[in-house]
């Protein structure tokens, strides 16, 4: 992939050997949790990066004019790009593809450079130390099923709008101490659905599936029929026997 300067609205520097240096400091906000996957130590090419779970970022960067440097609070993502600096300020950072796992370890292209996160600097992944655990890497509205099974998220929200065909939920890693295949509980707790034909008021849908740790995975909720269609809070829960690993809520709204 060929490689870019760093995204910016600031003039670039005029003497070649000048060390470009930019602290933007402020307030921001939180990573969202469907972001998480982004936290960590990043480190690539001539490039180091490091984002905390309190929305801050670190960017470190070897040109051939001097070295980039960036901190400062993100004030927002445009899809899977993010901003960083002040109002006035900003430095948008490209995100050419998201967070995924390959060969053991996970990998961002950020600004044309693949960059690796060291282990054991990301989102924490569970609050039992040594236990099985998910890390929840997006959340949102699905695309089309492809070719292989597989599914991607076309739109990262919590917020989905009913639709006769539409799919959302979670794409997330599993983290097993073990390294084991285990049999996880994946439960909709939804607001109440009449099937007219049965005649029978569904509460929650349940799944069990075997999850493997590796790679990534998804599992989604989907509105088959008009009669699905009911707005309020729809929550996933995955669970590991009757232990709760972790929990996502969606606001589903009939249009």
């Amino acid at each position: 992939m060929a490689r870019r300067p760093l995204s910016s609205n600031l003039p670039s520097p005029r003497i070649p050997a000048l060390l470009a240096a930019l602290v933007l400091l402020g307030c921001g906000a939180p990573l969202p949790e469907e972001r998480h996957g982004y936290a960590g130590q990043w480190d690539g090419e001539r490039t180091s990066l490091r984002i905390t779970l309190d929305g801050f970022v670190s960017y470190e960067r070897q040109a051939a004019a001097g070295r980039v440097h960036v901190d400062g609070p993100i004030r927002g993502f445009q899809g899977d790009d993010f901003s960083v600096g002040l109002p006035l300020i900003q430095t948008t950072f490209r995100v050419e593809r998201r967070p995924w796992f390959e060969k053991g370890r996970w990998r961002m292209v950020v600004d044309g450079t693949e960059l690796v996160r060291s282990p054991d600097t990301g989102a924490p992944r569970s609050a039992d130390v040594g236990a099985p655990s998910i890390e929840i890497l997006d959340a949102g509205v699905f695309g089309p099923q492809r070719r292989d099974g597989s599914r991607g998220i076309v739109e990262s929200t919590t917020r989905i709008p009913a639709a006769v065909g539409r799919s959302f939920g979670v794409w997330f890693a599993y983290h097993d101490p073990d390294d084991a295949t285990r049999v996880l509980t994946f439960r909709w707790d939804i607001p109440p659905i009449r099937d007219p034909r049965a005649g029978r008021v569904q509460r929650e849908l349940v799944v069990h599936s075997a999850v493997e740790p590796r790679g990534t995975h998804w599992v989604s909720a989907d509105f088959e029929t008009r009669h699905d269609l009911v707005g309020g809070r729809w929550t996933l829960s995955v669970l590991d026997g009757e232990r709760l690993i972790t929990r996502k809520a969606f606001q589903v709204h009939v249009p």
